[in-house]
């Protein structure tokens, strides 16, 4: 501490001015860093993570819907009408297509590869999901609702 007596006033606020100069641009570039790894954080979240959570929430709703077509047409089956038919059959069209389309969407983003080969094995499976409610469509409104039942 003799140093700091031996230092004149004006070498003790220079020396001061120094460290706060110092400190604040330490802090700058701490907050700085901090601030662009938030960014490509915000940006990789709202570009990849919640496209590809909407777009599995929308393949699980019209897995759900293509469920409920599947039924209506079993239940239309026993007692058919041109126009049951032909709006079962549209409407499977329609659900078929979007899931397909929110699958296709979500194979578009660029999600992990952990994500990638997890769904990887899953599509498949949903497409021959996909395959198997079009039969039951196809067989229950082409009379063949016997063999289903």
């Amino acid at each position: 501490m003799k140093f700091l007596n031996d230092m004149s006033l004006n070498k003790k606020l220079w020396g001061l001015f120094t460290m706060v100069i110092f400190s604040i641009t330490l802090l700058l570039m701490i907050s700085l860093y901090l601030i662009l790894n938030l960014k490509s954080t915000i940006v990789e979240l709202s570009t990849v993570q919640v496209p590809a959570v909407r777009n599995m929430t929308l393949v699980d709703m019209a897995h759900d819907g293509l469920r409920a077509v599947a039924l209506e047409a079993i239940l239309i089956s026993q007692n058919p009408s041109p126009e049951k038919i032909e709006s079962i059959k549209t409407e499977l069209k329609e659900k078929t297509t979007l899931m397909r389309q929110y699958i296709n969407s979500f194979n578009q983003l660029k999600v992990d590869d952990e994500i990638k080969a997890q769904t990887a094995t899953a599509i498949p499976k949903v497409e021959d999901y996909i395959l198997m409610a079009e039969k039951l469509v196809h067989d229950s409104t082409d009379g063949k609702s016997k063999d289903l039942i």
